[in-house]
């Protein structure tokens, strides 16, 4: 699983395949890429955005490590709630 989170906003979308994650980020940032290019590939091409794709391990290290873990917990526990409702 992984999370794209974005941080000007507050929020994160969780994705099965690293691929989506990655292309709903840059669909966040408003870039588009050529069908059949590579969204992860063109993700880090533009690192520093305020959008990252991060995976199951390092959300829990976000959560940790957050001031308001309690808070960035209930930003995932929606993102995977969303995932799975399929809204």
């Amino acid at each position: 699983m992984y999370f794209m989170i974005d941080h000007q906003h507050n929020e994160a979308s969780a994705h099965l395949k690293k691929g989506h994650a990655a292309h709903r980020a840059l669909e966040e940032m408003g870039v588009s890429i050529d069908k059949g290019s590579d969204p992860v590939r063109a993700l880090l091409q533009l690192k520093g955005r305020h959008v990252e794709v991060i995976n199951i391990e390092q959300m829990l290290d976000v959560v940790e490590n957050a001031g308001d873990s309690a808070r960035a917990a209930r930003i995932f526990k929606k993102a995977v709630g969303r995932l799975y409702r399929n809204d």
